[in-house]
């Protein structure tokens, strides 16, 4: 009796043993690799993420082609030209080397576009975008490229009513990535993508009691709080109450004792980016980054036209052009819209 009892306790002691081996062995790993497997840290998680996520919080100067926005997170600087020269703005923010006036002319078709960097035109010209070859393309037409690089379609609805109505375009353009899913309902641009280059925040749109879109502002008012905010650690407590991403997964933002153990580190990493695969929310309708974003794009749809009607145009019309990411094309395009 006594040696079966012996031996019955000899099989979880071995396990014990191998599991607090093999914690060990992937602890040592680890202090090897920075905490970090095949590039990916792991929890418990800092709010930079990426060395140039480093070098972007250590910068002093200012981004002569973007700033900080209270409103909508970030935008283009006012005649603002980037770095290497590729980009200018004109004289409102907008991507572009003509200056337009407020009233739009009489005899001819305001067009504003809207949308990320797709819209925005990143890797091109300002005389290689969409928006400038489609206004060159049209006789008596202005196209107005309102578009931002890293916006989600929530930024481009807030930026069309600060400051795309007032231009008065009489067809709204929508340019929609699929991706953009994701980006509406974060807050802290890198808790959603950690290899993101920017140490951005936004505001996001979350639903109320009544099924209606409820604005949580920017979690920050300057660019100096925002960094001593990412600094000091701070903003964690926000997130935890605002970004979609944070709040799926908590854990990964607190140094917990859990933690101590390399492989429930491993097991908390996994299991936190599994919660940020887009293939879970492209289609799925009952999401909640699906449902706002409809929400949104449905937002867009009736307020372009209602504004339109107010003071300029009764043939108002918004237009929802979608773009894939690479390599994939969603099985929901082309078969269902968003929007319905």
């Amino acid at each position: 009796m006594n040696h079966r009892i012996r031996v019955a306790a000899v099989g979880p002691a071995v396990a014990i043993a191998t599991l607090i081996l093999l914690d060990l062995l992937l602890s040592l790993a680890l202090t090897c690799s920075n905490g970090r497997v095949r590039g990916v840290p792991l929890p418990p998680y800092d709010l930079i993420f990426t060395q140039r996520q480093a070098e972007k919080l250590a910068r002093t100067s200012p981004d002569p082609y973007h700033r900080f926005d209270r409103d909508l997170g970030w935008s283009i600087t006012p005649g603002g030209v980037s770095e290497d020269g590729k980009f200018r703005a004109n004289r409102w923010g907008f991507r572009g080397d003509r200056d337009y006036t407020l009233e739009p002319p009489h005899d001819g078709l305001r067009i504003a576009a809207f949308g990320d960097s797709f819209t925005h035109g990143d890797e091109v010209s300002n005389q290689e975008t969409w928006a400038h070859y489609l206004e060159v393309s049209l006789k008596n037409a202005e196209v107005l490229n309102l578009g931002v690089n890293g916006y989600g379609t929530d930024q481009a609805l807030l930026r069309y009513r600060r400051d795309g109505a007032r231009f008065q375009p009489r067809i709204v353009l929508i340019g929609l990535m699929l991706e953009n899913l994701l980006r509406n309902v974060s807050v802290y641009r890198p808790a959603y993508y950690h290899k993101t280059s920017s140490i951005s925040v936004k505001p996001r749109f979350r639903f109320d009691g009544e099924g209606s879109l409820d604005l949580a502002p920017m979690p920050v008012e300057s660019a100096s709080e925002l960094r001593s905010a990412i600094r000091d650690g701070s903003l964690v407590p926000i997130l935890m109450e605002s970004d979609y991403w944070v709040r799926r997964a908590p854990l990964a933002y607190v140094r917990s004792r859990l933690f101590l153990s390399s492989l429930a580190r491993l097991t908390y990493g996994a299991y936190e980016r599994g919660h940020r695969d887009p293939e879970r929310y492209y289609t799925n309708r009952s999401s909640e980054p699906y449902r706002v974003t409809q929400k949104i794009l449905k937002n867009f749809r009736d307020e372009a036209p209602r504004m339109a009607q107010i003071g300029w145009s009764s043939w108002s019309c918004l237009t929802n052009l979608t773009f894939p990411t690479t390599g994939r094309v969603s099985p929901c395009i082309g078969r269902r819209s968003l929007t319905s």
